[in-house]
């Protein structure tokens, strides 16, 4: 799981770009390890409106894309609602 803040909801596309890379190191670094990690990148805000196909794009990825903020926990993608730690 990658987290990242969004104080800037304008910074959304370069928040998911960098945590993509940073999840594709984790995977390389450590996919051997764990036998095909599950990857998640957290937001702790709502990207805006006019960034909704990051969701796609993070799909295609296969990446669960969620928002982690004030005790809730929601899933912004088709690969986050399949989290099991998310039933």
């Amino acid at each position: 799981i990658e987290a990242k803040s969004l104080n800037d909801v304008h910074d959304a596309v370069h928040r998911v770009r960098y945590g993509i890379g940073q999840l594709a190191d984790y995977a390389y670094r450590y996919g051997a390890e764990l036998e095909g990690p599950q990857k998640v990148l957290a937001f702790a805000a709502q990207p805006p409106r006019e960034a909704a196909w990051l969701r796609d794009v993070l799909d295609q990825e296969r990446t669960a894309f969620l928002m982690a903020g004030n005790g809730l926990v929601e899933p912004l993608n088709e690969t986050a609602r399949n989290l099991p730690f998310l039933d």
